[in-house]
């Protein structure tokens, strides 16, 4: 029999494996939908599920970041003009110390952007996020521009300051992690 030390590093070891182990093909979502394809994302081990329509020229996608705690926010989004941050429709997740996720849109317009809530280039429904084991999941259904089937993309993750908890216009500094 192990000591309680060996014990609890494989508790710890098991838990890991099975809140970051999961990958695309794995992950099931508490709503049971299931998107065509999935990508982990090059950092912050983020996830980035969809399923697009090209009859209508909509994607429904899943962001999944895991390793969020309370006060924390997240945000994945694209932009439709030119690789970069400065002017990505990002979707934002904001984690209340509650454990609530407010899920809403943020048009990215400079480097010292606020993730305030605004309106995109693009249409977007049915926005909504969660808080499960750790993992933020935020989904929308994204109508993109007619034609248009790749776009840079931009992720990350960060705190959310004092100032923004007793500030309702969402002050959040950030800087946003970019892929092409």
């Amino acid at each position: 029999m192990g000591t309680p030390f060996h014990i609890i590093l494989f508790m710890i070891l098991s838990f890991l494996t099975i809140t970051y182990g999961q990958d695309c093909n794995t992950y099931t979502f508490t709503n049971n939908n299931v998107y065509s394809t999935c990508v982990t994302l090059p950092s912050l081990n983020s996830q980035l599920h969809w399923t697009y329509h090209p009859s209508n020229t909509t994607a429904d996608v899943a962001y999944r970041q895991p390793g969020v705690s309370n006060s924390q926010w997240v945000a994945w989004g694209l932009n439709v003009d030119r690789p970069g941050m400065v002017g990505t429709q990002a979707l934002v997740g904001l984690v209340s110390s509650n454990g609530s996720v407010q899920a809403y849109t943020s048009s990215v317009n400079g480097y010292g952007t606020g993730l305030q809530r605004s309106g995109l280039s693009f249409a977007v429904s049915g926005i909504r996020g969660e808080l499960v084991n750790g993992d933020v999941v935020v989904y929308a259904s994204l109508s993109l521009p007619s034609g248009r089937t790749s776009f840079a993309q931009v992720w990350q993750v960060g705190p959310i300051s004092y100032e923004l908890l007793i500030n309702t216009t969402l002050n959040i500094s950030v800087q946003l992690e970019e892929s092409h």
